[in-house]
């Protein structure tokens, strides 16, 4: 008999001890969706800084190219300019004429 009674203590702290393991994995995979959760929502956020970043470097770029194949373009018609000079071609270098002498 005094088996039987440890018997049946032993399987109802067994059954205790399941239900705490229940509960307790409930709220590890509350735990583990909500960690899910803020993960994605950072993961998002490091995008949408990552495009933010990526989209300003781009424009500085091609602000940069702009002013660049502008100077490129000013360069390459002040030698165009130089070259038609040496070769006798005022090139529009002689602003004014007065009496014969340049000013």
């Amino acid at each position: 008999m005094a088996v039987d009674a440890r018997a049946a203590d032993l399987e109802e702290e067994l059954e205790e001890v399941r239900g705490e393991l229940e509960e307790l994995q409930v709220k590890y995979d509350s735990t583990m969706d909500e960690m899910d959760r803020k993960i994605g929502d950072m993961e998002e956020e490091f995008e949408e800084k990552v495009r933010g970043i990526e989209d300003k470097a781009k424009e500085a770029q091609e602000e940069v190219q702009a002013d660049c194949d502008q100077k490129v373009d000013d360069l390459s018609a002040q030698l165009n300019q130089m070259k038609r000079a040496m070769g006798g071609d005022a090139c529009g270098w002689v602003e004014k004429v007065e009496g014969g002498d340049t000013v």
